[in-house]
């Protein structure tokens, strides 16, 4: 049997599993771990704490033979570097190397964004499409890419599309305004209906709400899915994507999100492709699967 430690850092939550992928990617995983992410220290020592605890924890409970660890932001993924993260607070982070010299174990090092899109293209919803686009929107966004059948990353850079500019004045915490992340990922969305109402709550909760007739909750809704849609606008026009699959949090909404999607890029449309908009299937579980596929490649270094 071989099994790997999958990691999925993300600004609220670290996931984590240990995935047996004797036979290749699986398609599900279970007993799935999570724990509050530390953040808050720009030289990442609270959060590499944290994760040497989860590796030293596997490797006493399993017989892991590498590690997958995939994270939002800036990466030189070669290196296996965080260079900036803006919901992690860290900055220069030399991951992988302090992972592999502390824990003795290879260490796959990738972007949560292209590490979804890898899982979705081998066991989920991407299968046998090779250009599609996979938006995971949580506390987060970003984007990952399979062009041509490959994974582009441009240095680490590509991808970033949570702080690109929709055109509201809400700031967003990276210091810009009018980023695509304030107002349609899940900590924004549930940041905003407090500020409105007082009233501390999830994302989940808007979205329900406004389907109840909220005028509030309504409202920050429509902001958050008029932005992703001219964020599906962007990428319609500039990459042409047989396929746009969301994941993350707000994949949850289901038809929800997808539909009124649909209906803006709809208008939009002249003599573009249009994609097909789909819901990531391996849902919550992409991020450990992109991570534990990352770690299968580790061990065969």
């Amino acid at each position: 049997m071989t099994q790997v430690l999958a990691i999925d850092i993300g600004g609220t939550f670290i996931k984590s599993a240990i995935v047996d992928v004797t036979h290749g990617l699986p398609s599900t995983v279970s007993n799935v771990s999570r724990t509050p992410t530390a953040v808050g220290s720009e030289d990442g020592h609270k959060l590499m704490a944290q994760l040497l605890r989860i590796g030293n924890q596997a490797k006493t409970s399993a017989e892991v033979s590498a590690i997958g660890v995939i994270t939002p932001g800036l990466l030189d993924e070669e290196r296996g570097v965080i260079r900036y993260a803006t919901n992690l607070h860290v900055r220069d982070l030399d991951m992988r190397e302090q992972l592999e010299s502390a824990l003795n174990l290879p260490v796959g090092f990738g972007h949560d964004g292209r590490a979804c899109a890898l899982a979705e293209h081998l066991a989920g919803a991407a299968q046998g499409l090779d250009n599609f686009a996979l938006m995971p929107i949580g506390t987060g966004i970003s984007v990952g890419l399979v062009i041509d059948g490959q994974l582009p990353s441009s240095d680490g850079f590509i991808g970033e599309i949570g702080h690109a500019n929709t055109g509201h004045s809400v700031k967003c915490e990276c210091g810009l305004v009018g980023c695509f992340e304030a107002v349609a990922s899940t900590a924004s969305i549930a940041r905003r209906y407090h500020a409105a109402t007082g009233t501390a709550v999830d994302a989940k909760f808007v979205v329900d709400a406004s389907a109840r007739g909220d005028a509030v909750a309504a409202g920050i809704w429509n902001d958050a899915l008029d932005s992703i849609a001219i964020a599906c606008d962007w990428l319609m026009n500039t990459l042409s994507p047989e396929a746009i699959v969301f994941a993350g949090g707000l994949s949850a909404a289901g038809e929800r999100l997808v539909a009124p999607i649909d209906e803006r890029l709809g208008q939009r449309i002249s003599f573009q492709r249009r994609p097909k908009l789909k819901l990531a299937l391996l849902g919550d579980d992409a991020g450990i699967l992109g991570s534990a596929a990352l770690a299968l490649k580790a061990a065969d270094r």
